[in-house]
C-alpha cells in the first residue's frame, strides 16, 4: 500500500476570502485526482484575526504558517505522538517520541514549545543545544519507531541504529529531519525554563503528571522553517 502524504501551501487572502492549495502525493492510481484549490470563505472575524497573525509575523521578518503547523501537530500528538530531534554531546542525532508540544505566536515569531523532563537523555542534548526540530508523521506508518523512541534511552542505544530511521537534511538548522513526515518544525531555540514544584497551582495536574516530581524543562524555539 502506497502512503497518501497530503500537503497544503500557505494560505492567501484573495477577494476577502482565504485560498489554500492541496496537493497528494503518491496516492494510488484507482482513487487518484488532481490538485486543486479549495476555496474557504470564514467570518469576518476570523479573516480580521488571521490578518493580524500573519502581519506580526511577517514584521519578525518572516511568513510561517503556524496555524496550519498547529492543526497537524495536534492530529499528530493525539494519534500517538511526534518526534523530536536533537543533536547529542557527541554529535549523535537523538530521536525521542513526545506527546505535549505547542505551536503559537509569542514575541511576534512563530513559535514551537516542547516539553523535556530531567530523567531524559533529551534533557542532556537539548539544554546545550541551539536548535531542534519536531517531525510529526500521520498515519500509522511510524507506529514502531515512535514505540521504540519513546520507551529506549540515548544514553544505551543508537536509536535511529536501532529503528532505521531514515534521516535527511534540514532545510535551515543543522539538525536533521526524519524523512517520510509530513511536516517539518525547524527551530531555533530562543529560550528554556524549568518548571518547578511550585510552579504548578492544579492539584489534578500534579497529581496525574508529577507524583514524584521531574517536572518538565520547557524549550520555546523561534519556527524558522
Amino acid at each position: 500500500m502506497k502512503r497518501i502524504v497530503e500537503t497544503w501551501s500557505l494560505w492567501e487572502l484573495v477577494d476577502n476570502a482565504w485560498v489554500g492549495t492541496r496537493s497528494i502525493a503518491n496516492k494510488p492510481a484507482e482513487t487518484d485526482t488532481p490538485a486543486r484549490d479549495v476555496l474557504i470563505v470564514p467570518s469576518e472575524q476570523w479573516i480580521r484575526s488571521r490578518e493580524s497573525s500573519v502581519s506580526q509575523v511577517e514584521g519578525a521578518g518572516m511568513r510561517i504558517d503556524w496555524e496550519q503547523h498547529a492543526a497537524a501537530l495536534r492530529r499528530a500528538l493525539e494519534a500517538g505522538g511526534v518526534f523530536l530531534l536533537t543533536r547529542a554531546p557527541d554529535g549523535r542525532t537523538n530521536p525521542m517520541t513526545i506527546g505535549w508540544a505547542q505551536v503559537g505566536l509569542i514575541w511576534n515569531r512563530p513559535v514551537c514549545a516542547v516539553f523535556v523532563r530531567k530523567s531524559r537523555y533529551t534533557y542532556e542534548c537539548i539544554t546545550g543545544a541551539h536548535e531542534f526540530v519536531v517531525s510529526v508523521p500521520l498515519g500509522n506508518g511510524f507506529n514502531d519507531e515512535l514505540m521504540v523512541c519513546g520507551s529506549a534511552s540515548g544514553r544505551e542505544i543508537d536509536k535511529i541504529r536501532k529503528t532505521g530511521i531514515v534521516l535527511a537534511p534540514g532545510r535551515v538548522v543543522d539538525v536533521p529531519v526524519v524523512d517520510g513526515c509530513v511536516l517539518q518544525i525547524e527551530c531555533r531555540i530562543l529560550a528554556r525554563t524549568q518548571m518547578l514544584p511550585g510552579d504548578l497551582l492544579a492539584d489534578d495536574v500534579r497529581g496525574a503528571f508529577y507524583p514524584t516530581g521531574d517536572e518538565h524543562l520547557v524549550v520555546f524555539g523561534e519556527i524558522v522553517a
